[in-house]
């Protein structure tokens, strides 16, 4: 292909105001809260004028707002299809392949920065270059490098199907860079590969990703995806799984000092026992949250835990155990915000032996056979049973001492 074109073309849909972060966190750690709306009044200002001078046009889209929950920072997330190499450059497939194998995303244009100190262009600097060396009275195109460079922020997700009829996806990690940048600049040459951004790759099946992925074609350069949250929240769901290596080592003399150091903060503010038990995984594919307050009703009861099933709709568990009276059953709900369907719970509770109940909001039911846990219990247990909780889940816990008040 040539240095003109795409190598990998995609736009991203919504970035900016008190939303941009260039601390890259971990999906685990966000929580939806809606989903809004982006156009280029949200850029930073700069970026607003670049777009604005060369005739970009206003892309509007859908995008994931929520909260990073360790930090409590708002952020939110863009998504975008594209095409590791446009279906006409079928010249250049190695482009797809040394993408994936780079953990990188790639646009052409590399001679607007050939040869020059990088550390004195920005994202917006490269963007005029682009237009000037290479646009003309229709830019689509150049259009796309302006997305590219300007809209995509670190934490975006885009959506590809190059290599095969399972999709990628891959989030970014960083900043726009020039391919003389690279450790793997002969390779990125060879392939016209002349701007990137770092991303993490993730293989999806056909079971996990949602319809609207797979019913999308990743055509040309650009392809638009219309989501809706549901399909969205699927999507970083992807990047939330508990399996792998955890980021530290701790011998256990160094583990319990540092929950030795968390007990002295959480029991005395209740600010910090939120934030506990907020840098506690929650998403669809793997709940945190759920697991430790399972883990804490074992502790207290002694009781099996079972999985529910769809006799017990809307329980997250069901206990076994064996009380003075012969066998017992329980049952467990957890929510991050309020119970939604209060007179159902009791009905559980009134055929039941006895419900759990946990609300990080605080919210209770008043009922003979129903326990509601709070906080500043669950956050005890956590910070006493460190060596009861999932590695992954103890990661993050660690992290969010930063945020904890002393």
């Amino acid at each position: 292909m040539s240095e003109t074109g795409l190598v990998m073309g995609f736009l991203c849909f919504a970035n900016g105001g008190c939303f941009v972060s260039t601390e890259l966190y971990d999906v685990s750690e966000f929580q939806a809260s809606g989903v809004e709306r982006f156009d280029h009044s949200q850029l930073d200002e700069g970026d607003q004028s670049v777009m604005s001078d060369l005739g970009v046009p206003n892309r509007i889209k859908d995008t994931l707002v929520g909260k990073a929950t360790v930090s409590g920072a708002r952020k939110r997330i863009k998504f975008a299809t594209m095409n590791l190499y446009p279906s006409s450059r079928s010249d250049n497939p190695g482009a797809a392949e040394a993408c994936y194998r780079n953990n990188i995303i790639g646009v052409g244009w590399g001679g607007a920065g050939d040869g020059e100190n990088h550390s004195e262009l920005s994202a917006s600097d490269y963007t005029r270059r682009v237009f000037e060396q290479y646009g003309d009275e229709d830019s689509t195109a150049e259009n796309d490098f302006a997305h590219f460079a300007l809209w995509l922020s670190p934490g975006d997700i885009v959506i590809t199907k190059n290599l095969g009829p399972v999709a990628k996806y891959g989030r970014v990690k960083g900043p726009m860079k020039h391919r003389d940048q690279s450790d793997a600049e002969d390779e990125l040459r060879e392939h016209s590969i002349g701007f990137y951004r770092e991303v993490e790759w993730v293989d999806v099946s056909p079971e996990d990703a949602p319809a609207k992925v797979l019913s999308t074609t990743c055509r040309g350069t650009v392809t638009l995806p219309g989501l809706d949250r549901a399909s969205m929240e699927q999507i970083t769901d992807q990047f939330d799984s508990p399996i792998g290596d955890i980021d530290y080592e701790l011998e256990e003399e160094e583990l319990s000092a540092a929950f030795s150091e968390l007990a002295e903060r959480p029991a005395n503010n209740k600010d910090n026992a939120n934030r506990l038990i907020d840098s506690l995984s929650a998403s669809g594919s793997y709940n945190g949250l759920e697991t430790v307050v399972c883990t804490y009703i074992q502790a207290k009861t002694g009781a099996v835990m079972h999985p529910s099933s769809r006799s017990y709709p809307g329980i997250e568990a069901i206990f076994r155990t064996t009380g003075d009276q012969g066998p017992e059953t329980y049952g467990v709900q957890v929510k991050r915000g309020s119970f939604s369907d209060k007179d159902k719970l009791k009905r559980f509770a009134d055929r039941h032996d006895r419900l759990f109940l946990f609300s990080s909001a605080g919210d209770e039911i008043d009922h003979e056979d129903i326990t509601n846990i709070n906080q500043r219990d669950l956050s005890e247990y956590i910070i006493n049973s460190s060596y009861d909780l999932p590695p992954v889940e103890v990661d993050r816990i660690l992290r969010a001492r930063e945020y904890m008040v002393e």
